[in-house]
């Protein structure tokens, strides 16, 4: 059997009270109380740390691919729908290839060079349409049209098996699931 000091190369410390804390260990460390008569430690958890801005400030947009390799698309800045996408490399934003047709509230699945969005309000009325577009790193194509037209719904999957689920069509919430194979 290993011993701590063997798999961390430190001896377990010996403290009076727990001086190491949540807030000040780190992943991995391992103390005993003498005062509690308990052994702890401190496991760590995954968080969310900050990193490069979209260009331009927008909500209700779509997003899938990779931590380093993702694309945004759509969505609202103020009261203009934008038909914008861009790009992230893991490190920044660049500008990508522009929507045939701009919309808020979409979804999207896939990846970077072979994304997919589906869905949403065109205009910034509630407008909801079944449009579907394909991206391939560089521009936009019309791809197969939804069955139901729907906004605020989820996406999944990728551009050749993707999920469309869920949404709003003006007056209820809806319970579609609807699969794209490209």
């Amino acid at each position: 059997m290993s011993t701590y000091k063997e798999l961390r190369g430190l001896r377990v410390k010996y403290v009076p009270t727990d001086t190491t804390s949540p807030s000040t260990a780190a992943a991995g460390d391992v103390w005993y109380n003498t005062a509690s008569y308990q052994l702890k430690a401190y496991v760590g958890r995954p968080a969310w740390s900050a990193s490069a801005s979209l260009i331009v400030a927008k909500e209700q947009l779509a997003g899938a691919g990779t931590q380093s390799s993702a694309f945004a698309a759509g969505g609202i800045s103020g009261t203009d729908v934008q038909n914008k996408s861009e790009e992230y490399n893991g490190s920044g934003w660049a500008s990508g290839g522009d929507l045939n047709t701009g919309r808020r509230n979409v979804t999207g699945a896939g990846t970077q060079t072979a994304g997919l969005i589906s869905g949403g309000n065109v205009g910034p009325s509630d407008t909801r349409t079944t449009l579907c577009e394909e991206y391939n790193g560089t521009s936009w194509t019309a791809g197969e049209n939804l069955g139901t037209a729907r906004y605020a719904l989820a996406g999944a999957g990728t551009q050749t098996a993707g999920l469309a689920v869920g949404g709003y069509d003006n007056t209820n919430n809806v319970d579609v699931c609807e699969e794209y194979d490209g």
